[in-house]
């Protein structure tokens, strides 16, 4: 199956390619009716034993031992068409870490488990459990899993179907309410003050609102589109009801926007990547602790919780699939002592005595209680 990438000059190719018994040839071609077409002959002639053919035989490249470098190679090509610039990048560092330990020319199909949790105790030493665990069992794993069904390799176990480490779970750090506020008070853009509100009035993830555009905000039904690729499958958006306030906010500014995204940098016309470093010196100049955008959302959630809003109502504000998802994110933010006085509402059926009995250890009297 032919699949389309981006080249480093930009260009948009397509690669055919053919596999059969451990040997696989791939051809770049121009439109990607051409590369199904050579497939398609390629195949047949490798299936009667000839030799493959093709009209640009010195840019063929006949490979019988496909090569980690290689597979590195072709999935961030394809990933970096139908991926997210965000999640390439994230992919680039995790095959940065891995060649330190494995050659690029090491055949694909050489790698085996052994070699792979060898890798992770190397990793270990010098990177925490949790980025050790995301990097094989998340990402190297995944790109394995891409190459078998695409037929860049012959299937074979996934070598990176392996048992997790140990992980060092940490509190996420949720800024108090008047923190967020504070932040919110010393950013000067209207835009930029905007998307606050939008992160907080909504519990949205940070791509969720970097990547909005204005055909996702439905002013009629006073609600906001916001897609996610979290989920397994195909890229899926739930809708969000927007309050007064948000609607208002958002009103006012698609008058002066001349962009199809509602947040666009200003610099480039595009969506935002990352603004960890603006977010950070807001709250340097705040005078508050650092957080991020994904702490805005925990901070949603803990203040629905903290007002008696039931976990299912917030589950679904934060679209999560899962309720034990939501709960991490709930982080004990509610009246223990309020909660424990439901209990206290009904009147036990026998009234205790007005004097009951004492007796005392030490100096200290000591209730006891009359049997029943």
């Amino acid at each position: 199956m032919p699949y389309q990438y981006t080249t480093p000059k930009g260009e948009k190719k397509w690669k055919g390619q053919v596999v059969k018994d451990g040997r696989r040839v791939v051809q770049t071609f121009k439109t990607k009716a051409k590369a199904v077409e050579w497939e398609v002959l390629t195949k047949k002639l490798m299936d009667d034993g000839e030799e493959p053919f093709t009209e640009n035989r010195e840019r063929q490249r006949i490979r019988t031992g496909y090569s980690l470098g290689e597979w590195a190679t072709d999935y961030l090509d394809y990933f970096r068409e139908h991926g997210r610039e965000a999640t390439y990048k994230e992919k680039q560092a995790v095959f940065r870490h891995f060649f330190k330990t494995f050659d690029k020319d090491m055949p694909v199909r050489s790698l085996t488990k052994k070699d792979v949790l060898r890798y992770m105790t190397v990793q270990h030493k010098i990177r925490t459990g949790n980025a050790v665990n995301k990097d094989v069992r998340k990402n190297l794993k995944a790109a394995f899993n891409w190459a078998i069904r695409y037929g860049v390799i012959d299937p074979m176990p996934n070598p990176f179907e392996v048992d997790r480490l140990p992980e060092e779970r940490h509190d996420r750090y949720v800024p108090p309410e008047a923190d967020f506020w504070k932040v919110y008070q010393v950013v000067t853009g209207p835009a930029d003050r905007l998307l606050l509100l939008a992160y907080i009035y909504t519990g949205a993830r940070r791509t969720e609102l970097f990547t909005l555009r204005w055909v996702d905000v439905d002013f009629a039904g006073s609600r906001i589109r916001l897609w996610t690729n979290k989920r397994k499958g195909a890229r899926e958006y739930d809708w969000i009801e927007m309050r007064e306030t948000l609607f208002n906010s958002l009103l006012a500014h698609k008058q002066e926007s001349r962009s199809e995204w509602v947040f666009p940098n200003p610099k480039t016309g595009l969506p935002y990547t990352d603004r960890k470093k603006w977010l950070a010196e807001r709250c340097a100049e705040a005078k508050v602790r650092p957080f991020g955008f994904h702490a805005i959302r925990h901070l949603t959630a803990s203040i629905l919780a903290s007002n008696g809003v039931p976990v299912i109502a917030i589950q679904e504000i934060l679209r999560h699939r899962n309720s034990r998802t939501t709960e991490r994110y709930l982080h004990n933010r509610f009246d223990m002592r309020s909660a424990l006085k439901v209990l206290e509402g009904g009147k036990p059926q026998e009234e205790p005595s007005k004097n009951p009995p004492t007796q005392t250890v030490g100096t200290y009297p000591l209730r006891v209680l009359s049997k029943t």
